[in-house]
């Protein structure tokens, strides 16, 4: 079992799982929006043979609610945690939010990992009829309105057997006893009676902390090999927030392939069955595309 321990990110105390494997090659795992170090544990299960640490990111899990949550502050978190454990050249392996963290690390500190590994975390590519202005007008607007009314989206739910069926609602691949155990570590009780997932709300205004388009230029910069993966069906996810993406499926492709093209040393791997949530749809074939990129003597 992993060890949890405490550090100072930048400003906040936060927390990690540390497998304790010393001497073995580091490897750090980044989770996702609104998740926890729990949903990348099949990974660091399968990955026992290296160092593994998880860490909770600001705002979620068992790490402190923070009162900025930048882009910036994020990547400066992952500097303090490879600082603390004195990691060498570890391999950054990260989900969505957690994707974006690892390559812009990788981008301003190219000197640092050995191998990056990004599921699903670049993002959409940023094809403008997909994402008119009006669009975009209402997504600042429902920010807005929820920075103002940070309870509306942290809502009670009567136990943690209504947070599980939520859970699996969402992410209809997901094992029941896994969904049982993010569930037990990913809610907290709720003031007014029941339960409330522990994500700070707050913490999504990260998104709005750094432009895509623009941050693609930092692609090349990356000197560590890149493995990119993908699920087939997660467009799915992009196209709930942007009506219309579906059928321009041949141009997100497109777009997508333009974009690893951009890295020094990328490959791409799409798992078929699988969404958005990689690692929660088809954890053995993602672990064995990152078991292959890993052993690879000359990626």
């Amino acid at each position: 079992m992993p060890t949890r321990y405490n550090y100072s990110g930048a400003g906040c105390r936060l927390s990690v799982l540390d497998n304790g494997n010393v001497g073995a090659p580091a490897m750090v795992l980044l989770h996702g929006m609104r998740d926890h170090a729990g949903a990348m544990s099949r990974i660091a299960d399968e990955f026992s043979d290296y160092r593994v640490l998880v860490p909770d990111l600001r705002g979620h899990g068992h790490s402190e609610h923070s009162a900025t949550y930048t882009m910036m502050h994020f990547i400066a978190d992952l500097r303090a945690l490879l600082a603390h454990f004195q990691l060498d050249r570890p391999i950054l392996v990260g989900h969505s939010l957690g994707g974006h963290i690892s390559w812009i690390f990788s981008a301003t500190h190219p000197e640092v990992p050995s191998r990056l590994v990004l599921i699903d975390g670049l993002g959409p590519p940023n094809l403008a009829e997909s994402f008119p202005a009006t669009l975009l007008q209402q997504n600042w607007r429902s920010h807005v309105d929820g920075l103002l009314d940070p309870a509306s989206q942290r809502r009670a739910m009567a136990n943690s057997s209504e947070a599980q069926q939520r859970l699996m609602q969402n992410n209809p691949r997901l094992d029941a006893d896994w969904a049982q155990a993010l569930v037990a570590e990913g809610v907290e009780p709720h003031p007014d009676g029941g339960v409330r997932w522990r994500w700070d709300p707050f913490a999504q205004m990260v998104f709005s902390t750094f432009p895509g388009q623009v941050a693609e230029t930092l692609f090349p910069l990356i000197e560590a090999p890149v493995q990119i993966v993908t699920g087939d069906q997660g467009i799915e996810y992009w196209a709930r927030q942007r009506p219309g993406l579906l059928e321009r499926k041949a141009d997100f492709d497109a777009a997508n392939e333009r974009r690893f093209a951009l890295f020094r040393n990328a490959r791409h791997a799409e798992i078929a069955g699988a969404g958005h949530m990689v690692n929660y749809d088809q954890p053995d074939e993602l672990n064995r595309i990152i078991r292959r990129f890993l052993e690879d003597p000359d990626p």
